[in-house]
């Protein structure tokens, strides 16, 4: 085991005890305020439901599309090879998406999209 300095018996690795100052006020600390923003959906492709976690949504749904397409080959995380690219992604079952909208402005967290891919263009993916 490595140690820290000549004379020291404390091994580098381990941590050094943390300096108190008048600045350190544990009351002001609070948990990440942004947790319970960010949003997870559900992505149906085919017949898998694919949970995609989108952070706090900023990207645009096409981006969506592609990560659960991706997602599809849970092996290699190369879904594209079998279904290509979103062509339709519907929210809810009800409404259809613009691939250039941004995920945070469109969809709640766990929202269910059902996407149609290029390479299954006649699939009816989505209900209704």
């Amino acid at each position: 085991m490595e140690m820290a300095a000549k004379g020291e018996s404390r091994p580098k690795h381990l941590p050094q005890p943390h300096a108190v100052d008048d600045d350190d006020d544990a009351a002001e600390r609070t948990k990440n305020e942004g947790e319970e923003e960010t949003i997870t959906v559900m992505a149906h492709v085919r017949d898998k439901m694919i949970p995609v976690h989108c952070g706090f949504g900023t990207q645009q749904v096409l981006w969506l599309g592609h990560v659960a397409i991706a997602r599809f080959d849970e092996v290699q995380q190369r879904g594209w090879l079998e279904l290509g690219v979103p062509v339709k992604m519907v929210k809810d079952g009800k409404e259809e998406l613009r691939m250039a909208d941004i995920i945070c402005d469109v969809l709640q967290n766990h929202s269910h999209v059902y996407i149609t891919t290029s390479l299954d263009p006649t699939s009816h993916n989505h209900p209704g």
